[in-house]
């Protein structure tokens, strides 16, 4: 729930601030560029961690949990793993253009509820494989690390697919009164292309780190 929640408002903070600067100063081509550079960091932030071949136990342990006790110990890795929503919402402004605002606000709450069951979901089968494994009983780690990958990997077109979408607004607010509107298919293309190169560039390399920390982690609990 606490994931959901911050997955609604996070990006609703990004979106309502370039919303604003758009409609009261006319600011469309600066808020696209904003937007699809952040969508650029997030995207190399998602690659630099997914790559990484590291066995961190992330930002907070045990130690954090007995001193600073259980509240902190539960919202500072909610945010932590909801940071990259706060860089998204800039990004989704393009919606403004192409779909009536009321559809705009329900995105929100739509990814909101979404991700907080994709997050149960994700628990049920931590706790699933958890027992698994002390039981001794776990299959092979490349499943869990075959699905890690898809899962970056269906990140990484995703945010793409935005960053493609604010450049081309970008482009069309620079190039206003030209005829230059970019037609909606070839930004779904393009993204579509960058998915499929992503497949074929860094797939092996996130299969890779992804199989590293999932043996990193049935280490620690043998």
């Amino acid at each position: 729930m606490a994931v959901g929640l911050t997955h609604a408002l996070f990006p609703m903070i990004g979106f309502v601030g370039g919303w604003y600067l758009i409609t009261e100063f006319s600011l469309a081509a600066p808020i696209y560029f904003v937007g699809a550079l952040l969508l650029g960091l997030l995207i190399v932030s998602v690659i630099k961690e997914a790559v990484q071949e590291s066995a961190d136990e992330g930002p907070v342990g045990q130690s954090m949990a007995t001193k600073y006790g259980p509240i902190l110990a539960f919202w500072v890795p909610v945010l932590y793993v909801s940071i990259d929503a706060l860089l998204s919402g800039p990004g989704k402004t393009v919606l403004l253009d192409r779909y009536p605002d009321t559809f705009a606000w329900l995105s929100f709450l739509a990814v909101g509820v979404l991700v907080g069951l994709f997050t149960l979901f994700a628990g049920a089968v931590s706790r699933y494989i958890h027992r698994r494994w002390i039981s001794n009983n776990l299959d092979s780690p490349a499943a869990i690390a075959l699905g890690m990958t898809i899962g970056t990997v269906c990140e990484i077109t995703l945010f793409s697919f935005f960053l493609i979408w604010c450049l081309a607004k970008f482009a069309e607010e620079l190039l206003k009164g030209e005829a230059s509107e970019i037609s909606f298919l070839y930004v779904v293309a393009a993204s579509v292309l960058v998915g499929v190169a992503i497949t074929l560039i860094l797939a092996k390399k996130i299969m890779s780190a992804s199989m590293f920390k999932v043996e990193a982690a049935i280490r620690r609990l043998q």
